[in-house]
Protein backbone atom coordinates (compact mmCIF):
# COMPACT_ATOMS: atom_id res chain seq x y z
CA UNK A 1 0.00 0.00 0.00
CA UNK A 2 1.70 3.34 -1.24
CA UNK A 3 -0.46 5.69 1.48
CA UNK A 4 -3.39 7.72 2.14
CA UNK A 5 -3.88 11.10 3.39
CA UNK A 6 -6.32 13.18 4.79
CA UNK A 7 -4.72 17.05 6.06
CA UNK A 8 -7.27 19.08 8.15
CA UNK A 9 -8.36 22.13 6.95
CA UNK A 10 -6.51 25.30 8.18
CA UNK A 11 -9.13 27.44 10.43
CA UNK A 12 -8.02 31.24 12.53
CA UNK A 13 -7.23 29.48 15.78
CA UNK A 14 -9.75 31.18 18.54
CA UNK A 15 -8.95 33.16 21.63
CA UNK A 16 -5.52 34.71 22.01
CA UNK A 17 -2.80 35.41 19.54
CA UNK A 18 0.15 33.46 19.25
CA UNK A 19 2.90 35.62 18.93
CA UNK A 20 2.75 37.42 15.59
CA UNK A 21 6.52 39.38 14.43
CA UNK A 22 6.18 41.99 11.59
CA UNK A 23 9.46 42.25 10.05
CA UNK A 24 10.56 44.24 6.86
CA UNK A 25 12.76 43.21 4.11
CA UNK A 26 11.43 45.17 0.97
CA UNK A 27 8.32 44.77 1.94
CA UNK A 28 6.72 44.18 5.47
CA UNK A 29 5.17 41.19 6.15
CA UNK A 30 3.57 38.40 8.71
CA UNK A 31 5.26 36.00 10.42
CA UNK A 32 4.21 33.15 13.33
CA UNK A 33 6.07 32.37 16.46
CA UNK A 34 4.79 29.38 18.12
CA UNK A 35 7.83 29.48 21.11
CA UNK A 36 5.76 32.54 23.28
CA UNK A 37 2.90 31.85 25.00
CA UNK A 38 -0.77 33.11 24.12
CA UNK A 39 -1.61 36.48 25.17
CA UNK A 40 2.49 37.38 24.99
CA UNK A 41 2.49 41.39 25.16
CA UNK A 42 5.27 41.62 23.29
CA UNK A 43 3.20 40.65 19.80
CA UNK A 44 4.80 43.09 17.27
CA UNK A 45 8.57 43.54 17.44
CA UNK A 46 8.85 47.49 18.91
CA UNK A 47 11.21 48.38 15.84
CA UNK A 48 8.56 47.85 13.34
CA UNK A 49 5.67 49.69 14.95
CA UNK A 50 1.85 49.51 14.08
CA UNK A 51 1.63 51.19 10.75
CA UNK A 52 4.10 48.79 9.42
CA UNK A 53 1.87 45.62 10.79
CA UNK A 54 -1.30 47.75 9.05
CA UNK A 55 0.40 47.79 5.74
CA UNK A 56 1.05 44.02 5.83
CA UNK A 57 -2.01 43.36 6.76
CA UNK A 58 -3.36 44.77 3.39
CA UNK A 59 -1.39 42.32 1.78
CA UNK A 60 -2.50 39.37 3.95
CA UNK A 61 -4.74 36.62 3.27
CA UNK A 62 -8.10 35.92 5.70
CA UNK A 63 -6.01 33.16 7.92
CA UNK A 64 -2.99 35.25 8.55
CA UNK A 65 -4.80 38.64 8.55
CA UNK A 66 -7.05 37.65 11.86
CA UNK A 67 -4.20 36.74 13.95
CA UNK A 68 -2.29 40.30 13.26
CA UNK A 69 -5.89 41.74 14.24
CA UNK A 70 -5.65 40.67 17.13
CA UNK A 71 -2.37 41.12 18.13
CA UNK A 72 -2.70 44.82 17.31
CA UNK A 73 -5.78 44.57 19.72
CA UNK A 74 -3.41 43.14 22.85
CA UNK A 75 -1.30 46.29 21.88
CA UNK A 76 -4.13 48.77 21.74
CA UNK A 77 -5.37 47.54 25.40
CA UNK A 78 -1.75 47.81 27.09
CA UNK A 79 -1.73 51.39 25.29
CA UNK A 80 -2.44 54.66 27.34
CA UNK A 81 -5.65 55.40 26.24
CA UNK A 82 -4.97 58.13 23.67
CA UNK A 83 -6.56 61.06 23.03
CA UNK A 84 -8.45 60.04 19.93
CA UNK A 85 -7.91 57.25 17.25
CA UNK A 86 -4.20 57.40 15.93
CA UNK A 87 -3.73 56.73 12.09
CA UNK A 88 -2.63 53.72 12.94
CA UNK A 89 -5.58 52.33 14.38
CA UNK A 90 -7.96 53.66 11.84
CA UNK A 91 -5.70 51.74 9.31
CA UNK A 92 -6.50 48.15 11.76
CA UNK A 93 -10.03 49.22 11.87
CA UNK A 94 -9.89 49.41 8.11
CA UNK A 95 -8.73 46.05 8.00
CA UNK A 96 -11.18 44.63 10.39
CA UNK A 97 -13.80 45.81 8.27
CA UNK A 98 -12.39 44.31 5.46
CA UNK A 99 -11.90 40.86 7.46
CA UNK A 100 -15.25 41.12 8.75
CA UNK A 101 -16.82 41.35 5.38
CA UNK A 102 -14.81 38.59 3.94
CA UNK A 103 -16.11 36.64 7.01
CA UNK A 104 -19.94 37.33 6.33
CA UNK A 105 -19.87 36.16 2.72
CA UNK A 106 -18.15 33.08 3.91
CA UNK A 107 -21.35 32.58 6.42
CA UNK A 108 -23.95 33.75 3.96
CA UNK A 109 -23.50 31.04 1.47
CA UNK A 110 -24.91 27.75 1.67
CA UNK A 111 -24.22 25.23 3.62
CA UNK A 112 -23.75 21.89 1.89
CA UNK A 113 -26.58 19.39 1.18
CA UNK A 114 -26.52 16.00 2.87
CA UNK A 115 -25.28 13.71 0.51
CA UNK A 116 -23.01 15.99 -1.30
CA UNK A 117 -20.03 14.74 -2.04
CA UNK A 118 -18.71 17.37 -4.55
CA UNK A 119 -15.21 18.95 -3.58
CA UNK A 120 -13.83 22.09 -4.53
CA UNK A 121 -10.14 21.46 -6.76
CA UNK A 122 -8.36 24.84 -5.98
CA UNK A 123 -7.81 26.20 -9.31
CA UNK A 124 -4.49 26.39 -11.02
CA UNK A 125 -1.36 23.88 -10.80
CA UNK A 126 -1.58 21.10 -13.11
CA UNK A 127 -3.70 20.49 -16.18
CA UNK A 128 -2.70 17.33 -17.32
CA UNK A 129 -5.80 14.53 -18.53
CA UNK A 130 -5.44 13.03 -14.93
CA UNK A 131 -5.69 15.90 -13.04
CA UNK A 132 -8.86 16.54 -15.42
CA UNK A 133 -10.21 13.34 -14.56
CA UNK A 134 -9.33 14.17 -10.90
CA UNK A 135 -11.31 17.46 -11.13
CA UNK A 136 -14.10 15.82 -12.70
CA UNK A 137 -14.41 12.93 -9.68
CA UNK A 138 -13.83 15.12 -7.21
CA UNK A 139 -16.71 17.97 -8.77
CA UNK A 140 -19.29 14.81 -8.42
CA UNK A 141 -21.56 15.70 -5.86
CA UNK A 142 -22.71 11.92 -5.50
CA UNK A 143 -19.24 10.14 -6.71
CA UNK A 144 -17.59 9.31 -3.19
CA UNK A 145 -15.41 6.57 -4.49
CA UNK A 146 -13.10 6.09 -7.45
CA UNK A 147 -11.66 2.51 -8.73
CA UNK A 148 -8.65 3.80 -11.15
CA UNK A 149 -6.04 1.56 -12.99
CA UNK A 150 -2.85 3.28 -13.13
CA UNK A 151 0.63 3.24 -13.66
CA UNK A 152 3.08 3.91 -11.02
CA UNK A 153 4.35 7.09 -12.48
CA UNK A 154 0.69 8.46 -12.67
CA UNK A 155 -0.77 7.10 -9.96
CA UNK A 156 2.04 9.11 -7.85
CA UNK A 157 1.07 12.37 -10.03
CA UNK A 158 -2.00 12.12 -8.98
CA UNK A 159 -0.56 11.33 -5.08
CA UNK A 160 1.50 14.65 -5.11
CA UNK A 161 -1.92 16.56 -6.48
CA UNK A 162 -4.34 15.28 -4.58
CA UNK A 163 -1.76 15.72 -1.13
CA UNK A 164 -0.75 19.41 -2.69
CA UNK A 165 -4.76 20.79 -2.45
CA UNK A 166 -5.59 19.90 0.57
CA UNK A 167 -8.82 17.85 -0.17
CA UNK A 168 -10.40 15.56 2.27
CA UNK A 169 -9.63 12.23 -0.52
CA UNK A 170 -7.53 9.13 1.04
CA UNK A 171 -5.76 8.06 -2.17
CA UNK A 172 -4.64 3.45 -1.79
CA UNK A 173 -3.31 1.52 -3.98
CA UNK A 174 -4.81 -1.74 -4.34
CA UNK A 175 -2.23 -4.27 -5.76
CA UNK A 176 -3.93 -6.69 -8.13
CA UNK A 177 -4.01 -6.50 -11.91
CA UNK A 178 -1.88 -4.51 -14.14
CA UNK A 179 -1.77 -2.04 -13.48
CA UNK A 180 -2.12 -1.49 -9.86
CA UNK A 181 -5.89 0.20 -8.96
CA UNK A 182 -5.66 3.83 -6.83
CA UNK A 183 -8.64 3.86 -4.96
CA UNK A 184 -9.47 7.38 -4.52
CA UNK A 185 -12.36 8.01 -1.27
CA UNK A 186 -13.57 11.05 -0.31
CA UNK A 187 -14.45 11.32 3.65
CA UNK A 188 -16.58 12.36 5.88
CA UNK A 189 -13.87 15.13 6.97
CA UNK A 190 -15.41 17.26 3.67
CA UNK A 191 -18.58 17.96 6.14
CA UNK A 192 -16.53 18.04 9.77
CA UNK A 193 -14.04 21.18 7.75
CA UNK A 194 -17.42 23.02 6.26
CA UNK A 195 -19.18 23.04 9.73
CA UNK A 196 -15.90 23.94 12.06
CA UNK A 197 -15.10 26.60 9.38
CA UNK A 198 -18.59 28.08 9.77
CA UNK A 199 -18.56 28.14 13.30
CA UNK A 200 -15.05 29.75 13.90
CA UNK A 201 -15.93 32.04 11.08
CA UNK A 202 -19.22 33.11 13.26
CA UNK A 203 -16.88 33.73 16.41
CA UNK A 204 -14.48 35.48 14.64
CA UNK A 205 -16.95 38.02 13.56
CA UNK A 206 -18.50 38.21 16.52
CA UNK A 207 -14.78 38.71 18.14
CA UNK A 208 -13.99 41.62 15.51
CA UNK A 209 -17.47 43.56 15.82
CA UNK A 210 -16.59 43.92 19.94
CA UNK A 211 -13.00 44.74 19.35
CA UNK A 212 -13.20 46.75 17.06
CA UNK A 213 -16.69 48.46 17.32
CA UNK A 214 -17.97 47.17 13.68
CA UNK A 215 -21.97 46.65 12.78
CA UNK A 216 -22.68 43.08 11.79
Amino acid sequence: MEHDAVDDALVVAPGPVQRVVVVEHHDAVAQHDDRVAPGDGGVLEDHIGLQAAADAGHRLGQLELQPVLRAAADLRAEADPPAGPSPDETEFRDLAADCATRLRDQLDRPQREPGDWSVPLPAGGCTCDLCAALRDFLAAPDQRTLEWPLAKQRRQHVHTRIDAAEVPVTHVTKRQGSPYVLVLRKTDDLFTREQKARSQADSDLKWLANEWDLAI
